[in-house]
């Protein structure tokens, strides 16, 4: 199993996944069985992104500055 970063196609947000065969899991809070189709970034897509564009589920804020 490896992790992998899924940007949703219809709101950009960034979420992880873990590959399993040909499954990939999501946390149960991402609702992503019913966001739609997502596309998978490298992890040099990921480190450029705006930390806006970060599913909070997957990426929970580190300081109450970025709970804002």
């Amino acid at each position: 199993m490896n992790e992998i970063y899924l940007r949703d196609r219809s709101s950009g947000r960034i979420h992880v996944a873990v590959r399993r065969g040909d499954r990939l899991l999501t946390d149960e809070g991402c609702n992503r069985d019913q966001a739609g189709e997502a596309d998978e970034i490298t992890a040099d897509e990921m480190a450029g992104a705006d930390p806006g564009d970060l599913c909070r589920h997957d990426f929970p804020p580190t300081t109450t500055e970025d709970i804002g």
